[in-house]
Protein backbone atom coordinates (compact mmCIF):
# COMPACT_ATOMS: atom_id res chain seq x y z
CA UNK A 1 0.00 0.00 0.00
CA UNK A 2 1.66 3.49 -0.93
CA UNK A 3 2.46 5.51 1.71
CA UNK A 4 0.28 8.40 0.39
CA UNK A 5 -3.21 6.63 0.81
CA UNK A 6 -4.32 4.62 3.46
CA UNK A 7 -6.30 1.19 3.25
CA UNK A 8 -9.84 1.57 2.34
CA UNK A 9 -12.51 0.94 5.05
CA UNK A 10 -16.56 0.06 5.27
CA UNK A 11 -18.77 1.83 7.54
CA UNK A 12 -21.68 -0.51 8.31
CA UNK A 13 -24.30 -0.09 11.11
CA UNK A 14 -21.58 0.95 13.36
CA UNK A 15 -18.84 -1.65 12.60
CA UNK A 16 -15.65 -0.90 10.32
CA UNK A 17 -14.26 -3.56 7.82
CA UNK A 18 -10.93 -2.75 7.20
CA UNK A 19 -10.45 -3.86 3.25
CA UNK A 20 -6.91 -5.87 1.97
CA UNK A 21 -5.69 -6.27 -1.35
CA UNK A 22 -6.31 -8.82 -3.99
CA UNK A 23 -3.42 -11.32 -5.03
CA UNK A 24 -1.92 -10.33 -7.50
CA UNK A 25 -3.24 -13.08 -9.54
CA UNK A 26 -6.74 -12.79 -8.19
CA UNK A 27 -7.54 -15.97 -9.54
CA UNK A 28 -7.48 -17.21 -5.64
CA UNK A 29 -9.60 -14.55 -4.51
CA UNK A 30 -11.96 -15.10 -7.66
CA UNK A 31 -12.23 -12.16 -9.01
CA UNK A 32 -13.03 -11.47 -12.94
CA UNK A 33 -12.68 -9.08 -15.48
CA UNK A 34 -16.80 -8.88 -15.80
CA UNK A 35 -17.07 -8.31 -12.03
CA UNK A 36 -14.44 -5.42 -12.30
CA UNK A 37 -16.47 -4.09 -15.14
CA UNK A 38 -19.70 -4.60 -13.11
CA UNK A 39 -18.38 -2.73 -10.35
CA UNK A 40 -17.18 0.32 -12.73
CA UNK A 41 -20.93 0.09 -14.03
CA UNK A 42 -22.28 0.27 -10.91
CA UNK A 43 -19.99 2.45 -9.30
CA UNK A 44 -18.48 4.70 -11.55
CA UNK A 45 -16.86 7.25 -8.84
CA UNK A 46 -14.69 4.28 -7.49
CA UNK A 47 -12.32 5.42 -9.95
CA UNK A 48 -9.96 8.09 -9.41
CA UNK A 49 -10.33 9.50 -12.67
CA UNK A 50 -10.51 13.25 -11.13
CA UNK A 51 -7.10 12.94 -9.46
CA UNK A 52 -6.25 12.53 -13.05
CA UNK A 53 -7.88 15.26 -14.57
CA UNK A 54 -10.64 16.89 -12.61
CA UNK A 55 -12.64 17.89 -15.47
CA UNK A 56 -13.28 14.39 -15.66
CA UNK A 57 -14.78 14.04 -12.47
CA UNK A 58 -18.28 12.53 -11.46
CA UNK A 59 -18.66 10.26 -14.45
CA UNK A 60 -22.09 8.12 -15.55
CA UNK A 61 -21.78 4.75 -16.90
CA UNK A 62 -23.09 4.66 -20.07
CA UNK A 63 -22.68 0.73 -21.20
CA UNK A 64 -20.57 -2.10 -20.91
CA UNK A 65 -19.03 -4.48 -23.26
CA UNK A 66 -19.81 -1.81 -26.16
CA UNK A 67 -18.94 -3.41 -29.35
CA UNK A 68 -16.71 -1.83 -31.75
CA UNK A 69 -14.63 -3.16 -35.03
CA UNK A 70 -11.46 -3.18 -33.35
CA UNK A 71 -13.42 -4.81 -30.45
CA UNK A 72 -15.75 -4.24 -27.06
CA UNK A 73 -14.74 -1.21 -25.17
CA UNK A 74 -15.22 -2.85 -21.78
CA UNK A 75 -17.14 0.06 -20.16
CA UNK A 76 -18.32 3.27 -21.64
CA UNK A 77 -18.81 6.10 -19.19
CA UNK A 78 -19.34 9.99 -20.03
CA UNK A 79 -18.62 13.33 -18.03
CA UNK A 80 -21.97 15.27 -17.35
CA UNK A 81 -20.16 17.58 -19.57
CA UNK A 82 -20.31 14.68 -22.35
CA UNK A 83 -16.36 14.24 -22.52
CA UNK A 84 -16.12 10.44 -23.34
CA UNK A 85 -14.32 8.09 -20.87
CA UNK A 86 -13.13 4.31 -22.10
CA UNK A 87 -12.27 1.31 -19.48
CA UNK A 88 -10.93 -1.76 -20.20
CA UNK A 89 -10.44 -3.45 -17.17
CA UNK A 90 -7.91 -6.22 -16.44
CA UNK A 91 -6.63 -8.47 -14.19
CA UNK A 92 -3.19 -7.95 -13.24
CA UNK A 93 -1.18 -10.78 -14.99
CA UNK A 94 2.09 -9.60 -16.21
CA UNK A 95 3.92 -6.30 -17.03
CA UNK A 96 3.11 -7.16 -20.53
CA UNK A 97 -0.59 -6.63 -19.78
CA UNK A 98 -0.08 -2.96 -19.20
CA UNK A 99 1.16 -2.83 -23.17
CA UNK A 100 -2.03 -4.63 -24.21
CA UNK A 101 -4.39 -2.06 -22.05
CA UNK A 102 -2.59 0.96 -23.93
CA UNK A 103 -2.98 -0.66 -26.77
CA UNK A 104 -6.57 -1.92 -26.86
CA UNK A 105 -7.65 1.70 -25.67
CA UNK A 106 -5.73 3.09 -28.30
CA UNK A 107 -7.73 1.41 -30.69
CA UNK A 108 -10.74 1.88 -29.33
CA UNK A 109 -10.19 5.26 -29.11
CA UNK A 110 -9.37 5.45 -33.09
CA UNK A 111 -12.55 3.33 -34.00
CA UNK A 112 -14.81 5.83 -32.03
CA UNK A 113 -13.12 8.85 -33.62
CA UNK A 114 -15.14 7.79 -36.74
CA UNK A 115 -18.17 7.37 -35.98
CA UNK A 116 -20.46 10.11 -35.90
CA UNK A 117 -22.90 10.85 -32.80
CA UNK A 118 -25.81 9.12 -34.30
CA UNK A 119 -23.40 5.85 -34.69
CA UNK A 120 -22.82 5.81 -31.05
CA UNK A 121 -26.45 6.93 -30.33
CA UNK A 122 -27.54 3.83 -32.60
CA UNK A 123 -25.85 1.34 -31.11
CA UNK A 124 -26.11 2.07 -27.51
CA UNK A 125 -29.39 2.00 -27.68
CA UNK A 126 -29.30 -1.38 -29.74
CA UNK A 127 -26.61 -2.86 -27.07
CA UNK A 128 -29.28 -1.64 -24.20
CA UNK A 129 -32.35 -2.92 -26.51
CA UNK A 130 -34.11 0.42 -26.10
CA UNK A 131 -35.60 1.80 -29.46
CA UNK A 132 -35.32 5.57 -28.51
CA UNK A 133 -32.16 7.67 -28.01
CA UNK A 134 -30.77 6.16 -25.17
CA UNK A 135 -27.91 8.70 -25.15
CA UNK A 136 -30.97 11.81 -24.79
CA UNK A 137 -32.45 9.70 -21.84
CA UNK A 138 -29.23 10.40 -19.73
CA UNK A 139 -30.38 14.22 -19.56
CA UNK A 140 -33.71 13.38 -18.54
CA UNK A 141 -35.67 13.94 -15.69
CA UNK A 142 -35.57 10.82 -12.94
CA UNK A 143 -39.30 10.47 -13.31
CA UNK A 144 -38.56 10.00 -17.51
CA UNK A 145 -36.02 7.54 -16.81
CA UNK A 146 -38.18 5.18 -14.61
CA UNK A 147 -39.97 4.50 -17.53
CA UNK A 148 -37.85 3.09 -19.19
CA UNK A 149 -37.49 -0.85 -20.37
CA UNK A 150 -35.35 -2.45 -17.58
CA UNK A 151 -36.17 -1.65 -13.64
CA UNK A 152 -33.21 -0.75 -12.38
CA UNK A 153 -30.67 1.76 -12.61
CA UNK A 154 -26.78 3.01 -12.12
CA UNK A 155 -25.59 4.54 -8.90
CA UNK A 156 -25.57 7.83 -11.21
CA UNK A 157 -28.84 7.60 -12.50
CA UNK A 158 -28.02 7.22 -15.86
CA UNK A 159 -29.47 4.66 -18.61
CA UNK A 160 -31.59 1.54 -16.83
CA UNK A 161 -30.58 -2.11 -17.85
CA UNK A 162 -30.99 -4.63 -15.64
CA UNK A 163 -27.82 -6.24 -15.37
CA UNK A 164 -25.27 -3.06 -16.37
CA UNK A 165 -24.36 -5.03 -19.61
CA UNK A 166 -24.71 -3.75 -23.07
CA UNK A 167 -24.39 -7.07 -24.92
Amino acid sequence: MSRQHAAPVILRDGSTTTLRPLSLTAVLDGVSEAQIQDLVHRDPGSLPIDEVDPSFGNPIAICRELGTPAGAIDNRLVTASGLPILVECKLWRNPESRREVVGQIIDDAKELSRWKSSDLQREVSRRLGVSRNAMLDLSCEPSTLSSMKSPSTTRSASIPVADGSCS
